[in-house]
């Protein structure tokens, strides 16, 4: 909820270095991988209402693509990404970026001609440094929680 709020809020209205960091992707995939499906997608469901609710844009349907995204990602955490690793953890989070990208394309596009109404986005190369900062931020949660809390370590028996 937390994520939803700043991302809704202050990081829509930050200067150029600030407006990249959107923590609610990163936080989503770290859930996937922690817990799998059922609290990740709770969690996209509140970011997603907080960012429909609090935004000042006209795009609307967070929550519906936040929920898509993380089925997707559930899905390739589940059957291609099964190993929980840094770099799966990376490869997610990049995916989870590029595909919410995609999507508030699809939405602005299906807007303007379907309800005739401007939706603008930013430059694809914003979202390309968005899902930049996914990866080193998703990456930074995961060194925290193996280092913290031995989740994610493998045990190698040495002889």
């Amino acid at each position: 909820m937390a994520g939803g709020i700043f991302e809704s809020t202050f990081a829509a209205a930050a200067p150029f270095p600030a407006n990249i960091i959107r923590p609610v992707l990163p936080c989503l995939v770290m859930l996937v991988l922690l817990t799998r499906s059922k609290p990740a997608l709770f969690g996209a469901g509140i970011a997603g209402a907080c960012l429909d609710l609090l935004s000042a844009t006209p795009a609307g349907f967070a929550t519906a693509r936040l929920l898509i995204v993380m089925l997707c990602v559930e899905y390739l955490a589940e059957h291609v990404a099964t190993n929980r690793s840094l770099f799966s953890a990376m490869a997610l989070a990049f995916f989870a970026g590029i595909l919410n990208w995609a999507f508030l394309l699809l939405e602005a596009t299906l807007g303007n001609l379907v309800l005739s109404s401007h939706i603008f986005l930013e430059p694809w190369s914003t979202y390309l440094l968005i899902a930049l900062a996914n990866v080193a931020i998703t990456a930074s949660l995961f060194l925290v929680f193996t280092l913290f809390t031995k989740r994610f370590l493998i045990s190698i028996k040495t002889q």
